[in-house]
């Protein structure tokens, strides 16, 4: 299959193990196999995608220590790979530590970050039935993304759609409505935003 045959390319272009490299190389390693991570992550092969991912992981903790914000977005890929396996247990797990040593290590820094975090927790906590929890995720990823003005406007409608899932499944259907109304404006707006871009692209 296409899929198979992909995964097997990536694996026989799996990043060199650097031998007395510096902490950089070391580090830089760790940017590639993350990459081939979620590259198995989307092809479904958990197993190699676990390999890969918590090699990244290992080798940051020894590098850098346990508070870096490299280490975070390990965990957050980690999550990623938990979610997608649905093992929304170990997804929340994974997720909250990503947030914590975002919020420690880089807190203006990794603003978005901690935002895509918060989305994928509130994925997990909703298959794992805390709808509250869930809603309480979607909420900060929310927050954030309205912070970040016009640019993340399609962001922003993702969180109030993602809200408008959770509000449906607690069986509130106004707040539904209400998150439902609120992602299309920011998508209309959005979409304007895109079209005047493209018009001054094509104008010069």
């Amino acid at each position: 299959s296409t899929a198979a045959s992909a995964a097997a390319a990536a694996g026989a272009i799996s990043p060199a193990r650097p031998k007395g490299g510096s902490a950089a190389q070391e580090l830089l390693m760790t940017d590639a196999l993350d990459d081939l991570g979620l590259f198995y992550v989307h092809f479904r092969h958990f197993d190699d995608a676990q390999r890969r991912l918590q090699e990244s992981l290992d080798i940051r903790l020894r590098v850098v220590g346990d508070g870096h914000p490299t280490v975070a977005y390990s965990y957050s890929n980690l999550g990623v790979l938990a979610y997608a396996k649905k093992d929304f247990k170990g997804g929340v797990t994974a997720l909250t530590m990503a947030i914590d040593v975002f919020r420690r290590a880089a807190p203006t820094e990794t603003t978005m970050a901690v935002a895509d975090a918060s989305t994928t927790l509130g994925y997990c906590h909703q298959g794992l039935g805390d709808l509250d929890a869930a809603v309480a995720a979607h909420n900060t990823a929310l927050q954030i993304r309205c912070k970040m003005g016009d640019a993340a406007d399609l962001l922003a409608a993702e969180s109030q759609h993602n809200l408008c899932k959770v509000r449906l499944a607690m069986a509130a259907a106004a707040d539904a409505a209400n998150e439902a109304a609120r992602a299309a404006d920011l998508r209309r707006a959005a979409s304007v935003d895109l079209d005047a871009a493209q018009a001054i692209a094509d104008k010069y």
